[in-house]
């Protein structure tokens, strides 16, 4: 199954995604943004396509083993 994410690259570094069912929803919300306060704050945005039959619980950044902090609570 694929799904798509609209990516938000702001100035501070920071990278943000918004999923959306197909690249027209993730291109309506990024014009959103561009629109909104965040504007200003932005470098560059595109829309990616992930299969997610590649990723286990559809953690796209890799399943942590180590270091994730809600472990523990």
């Amino acid at each position: 199954m694929y799904k798509y994410y609209g990516v938000v690259y702001l100035l501070d570094g920071t990278i943000h995604l918004w999923p959306g069912d197909n690249q027209k929803d993730c291109l309506d919300e990024l014009i959103k943004i561009r629109d909104s306060e965040w504007g200003p704050r932005i470098k560059a945005t595109t829309v990616i396509k992930r299969n997610m039959d590649n990723f286990k619980d559809d953690l796209i950044f890799g399943n942590p083993k180590s270091l994730n902090v809600m472990e523990g609570k």
